[in-house]
């Protein structure tokens, strides 16, 4: 899926089973795709066998374990204001890409979400793509009387831009948007897919205001969660 070898797959979880072992757990259902297949099983038990072993137990392991304490940090802010320097907005940002693509695997009609130029620059240079944008967030959990709390989730959003290069000029753009939540914290991740023109992150105000930018780094230091002028919807 990222270094695009040949050979045999390991089990790769969508989240990391780490979450299972800090108690963020229980039965419950878990819905997978679009429309939802329904599971009668823990949000972070879901594995998919889509990366070779040295991926999996290399950079893909050391970048969870880089990336947890800071996620445990932001679940735990208790409504405290928490600052997020350079380092880990790298870091976040790196999570979240590679989450991003590993979610897009959990459903079938999705597989290629991600194009293939993207997740193999993503695995060569160790950071988010180019024409590759991550923001990060924050909501409430979710509860459901019969399905409790809603840990986790995914959605992906997906189209074509046509831009105008110059007055004689106009480009299709292919380009995807992703939206990871996981317990209180939420990433989007969006990306163009395009060589010819060099596309800008254009979020509207009321979404500047409800996220802040991880990638590219625009600040040494941003605070999390941002001032939202309205709740984050999912």
């Amino acid at each position: 899926m990222f270094c695009g070898a040949q050979g045999r797959l390991t089990d790769e979880h969508t989240f990391g089973d780490w979450l299972r072992k800090l108690g963020y757990s229980g039965a419950g259902l878990r819905e997978i795709g679009d429309p939802p297949i329904v599971q009668n099983a823990g949000p972070f038990s879901h594995k998919l066998k889509i990366v070779c072993a040295n991926c999996n137990n290399g950079w893909m392991s050391r970048l969870e374990q880089d990336a947890k304490p800071l996620l445990v940090h932001l679940f735990r802010a208790h409504g405290r204001l928490i600052p997020i320097e350079e380092d880990a907005q790298i870091t976040l940002a790196r999570w979240a890409y590679k989450t991003a693509v590993v979610c897009a695997y959990s459903d079938k009609n999705q597989v290629d979400a991600f194009p293939e130029e993207h997740r193999r620059e993503f695995y060569e240079t160790d950071q988010p793509p180019r024409q590759t944008w991550v923001r990060i967030g924050m909501m409430t959990v979710p509860s459901d009387p019969l399905k409790g709390e809603h840990l986790a989730a995914y959605q992906f959003d997906s189209g074509v831009d046509t831009v105008t290069a110059d007055e004689e000029t106009s480009i299709d753009v292919p380009w995807y948007r992703t939206t990871i939540r996981l317990i209180n914290v939420v990433f989007c991740v969006m990306g163009s897919v395009t060589d010819e023109i060099k596309m800008k992150e254009q979020p509207d105000k009321v979404f500047r205001t409800m996220t802040q930018p991880l990638w590219p780094v625009r600040r040494p230091t941003i605070w999390w969660p941002p001032i939202a002028s309205q709740p984050l919807q999912f």
